[in-house]
């Protein structure tokens, strides 16, 4: 489970003495860049087609990260889910690559019809997945979910630190997963929906952080500052959050005609580059949290949690026999 309660360390800083062009000396305030918590580090899961791809820690596949629900009545008792997009199940992932506590990689296999979409199309995917004790991780729960709710107590909005954290393929861990952390903020708050060339939509919050290929899947959380931005909240010693804000499911490209130096005339109109904007679409948590609200997804909570009583009821038999 990960603890929303550490302070944010964001907006401390200090001054760095630097030389001018013309040899004069000065100084600039500098941000204090905000050190992540490993636990956030350690639910993330990289997602591959198949076990040699994963095996050779391949440059394909996409990202997930795990979420636990609280089976109620039983401490520390979780249903535990990987979650990724759909598109990466319909791209052919197949494979949950993990890090285990012998310091190594472990993949289990996940197929397609273990795999639960969102019924309104929307571009995420779960399965449940039951772990071994030996498997390294830490997970999301419910608690960390952002919603309307926290949204208007904490006014979140455009401009807000975000952080991503998911698989840069070019140097993602071979031996053992590492994932890398993209920093970025809230640039626009769910509204039109982002519209794909096949016609399908998506609610999304546009965050600026730079995402590419391969963070599809990827945890997006949310933190609020500590200090009284003038967006009306209470100056404090602590930070709100980090929540999850959602899941990284594109990025956003924009179509440049290819253009001959020096004039910039354009060579081909049909010709061009794809270029990233900048720009990650990212499905609400909320979309997320009403996978739970499935009746497949809660006949599986309900078989966990008489599997979990079962447990209890026999753990407390043997206890009265000794």
């Amino acid at each position: 489970m990960l603890d929303s309660s550490r302070p944010n360390g964001r907006h401390g800083g200090g001054w760095v003495e630097r030389v001018s062009a013309r040899g004069y000396a000065y100084k600039v305030w500098v941000p204090a860049v905000p050190r992540i918590a490993d636990q956030f580090l350690q639910c993330v899961v990289y997602v591959y087609p198949d076990l040699r791809s994963a095996e050779a820690g391949e440059s394909i596949g996409g990202t997930g990260f795990l979420v636990g629900i609280p089976l109620s009545g039983f401490e520390n008792a979780h249903s535990m889910f990987v979650v990724t997009n759909a598109h990466n199940i319909r791209n052919g992932g197949r494979v949950v690559r993990l890090n285990t506590r012998k310091v190594e990689i472990d993949m289990i296999e996940v197929e397609e019809p273990s795999w639960i979409v969102h019924p309104d199309g929307d571009d995420v995917a779960i399965a449940a997945i039951g772990l071994n004790d030996d498997h390294a991780y830490r997970f999301v729960g419910p608690e960390n979910f952002l919603d309307f709710n926290l949204i208007r107590q904490h006014n979140i909005g455009p401009g807000d630190d975000v952080f991503v954290i998911g698989r840069f393929v070019h140097h993602d861990g071979r031996q053992r997963n590492q994932p890398t952390v993209r920093f970025g903020a809230i640039a626009q708050m769910p509204g039109e929906k982002i519209r794909f060339d096949d016609g399908s939509e998506q609610e999304s919050f546009l965050v600026e952080a730079r995402s590419i290929a391969g963070y599809s899947g990827s945890p997006v959380f949310v933190e609020v500052p500590r200090w009284d931005s003038g967006a009306g909240r209470t100056n404090t010693n602590w930070g709100y959050g980090p929540w999850l804000l959602g899941i990284d499911h594109c990025h956003l490209s924009a179509n440049e005609p290819i253009r001959e130096k020096p004039m910039g005339r354009i060579i081909k109109p049909d010709w061009y580059v794809k270029n990233n904007t900048g720009m990650m679409g990212v499905v609400p948590a909320w979309k997320l949290a009403q996978m739970f609200e499935m009746p497949e997804v809660k006949a599986i909570l309900a078989a966990d949690h008489a599997e979990a009583r079962a447990r209890f009821r026999s753990k407390n038999s043997e206890a009265t026999r000794d």
